[in-house]
């Protein structure tokens, strides 16, 4: 009878311990707070503006071979780009040319660029030093027009341009409606073509007052074509 008044004794006070234990409440957890990342920006560059040049101002090329045996069948975009930059040195707006980092001819050891004196003025700018270019190398005429010019009819001939159903080689300045290459596609541009003292080449430029689209040159011995192409 002892013992049993002992047990009884035991769970009433465990009952009672239990009863004044604090009651404790779930934690909510806590959800930190993230800052949104804001994203990164591109640089966006001007594109090179002929009528109006300005230090900064950067224009991207890529080369682009055929034949005009095949004109649109052998046509490749080759891999090569180049920037062109507008810069400036003692003063003086220069035109800064360099291939990019990935480019083949970059990789083959064409790290130096290639800087010439361009001199804008009004209606036309001027390119004096243009020989080492990849873009003007060929053009006879350090002018090129961009405003207020008088314009000859020009047609596309397979890879060449005609003028009074000759070859277009000469001192014109040129219109031209449509000029396709592979799938290049350029309309109502203003063309001027290389100077008769390059006898091995027929070679133009295609471009409006504001923007150079095309440099392509056409070798007479094999009718291979070399040429660059403004990328977007």
């Amino acid at each position: 009878m002892k013992k049993l008044l002992l047990i009884c004794c035991c769970f009433s006070v465990l009952f009672a311990c239990n009863e004044d234990e604090p009651k404790v409440e779930p934690i909510e957890p806590i959800t930190p707070i993230v800052e949104p990342i804001e994203p990164i920006t591109p640089i966006v560059y001007k594109k090179i503006n002929l009528s109006n040049l300005e230090v900064g101002q950067r224009s991207q090329f890529i080369n682009y071979t055929s034949n005009c045996n095949d004109l649109n069948g052998a046509f490749t975009l080759v891999g090569d780009t180049i920037i062109v930059e507008v810069i400036s040195e003692n003063g003086e707006l220069k035109f800064k040319e360099y291939f990019t980092e990935y480019s083949p001819s970059y990789l083959n050891g064409s790290v130096n660029p290639i800087i010439h004196k361009v001199i804008p003025h009004d209606n036309f700018i001027l390119i004096p030093e243009r020989f080492n270019s990849n873009l003007f190398f060929f053009y006879g005429n350090d002018t090129i027009h961009i405003k207020n010019m008088s314009q000859e009819n020009m047609v596309q001939n397979n890879c060449r341009i005609d003028y009074n159903g000759s070859t277009f080689i000469g001192a014109e300045i040129g219109k031209i409606d449509i000029f396709t290459v592979g799938d290049l596609e350029y309309q109502e541009k203003t063309v001027v073509s290389c100077l008769p003292i390059w006898f091995d080449f027929d070679a133009y430029l295609i471009y409006d007052q504001d923007e150079l689209f095309m440099s392509h040159a056409v070798n007479r011995s094999d009718n291979s074509i070399s040429g660059w192409t403004i990328l977007d």
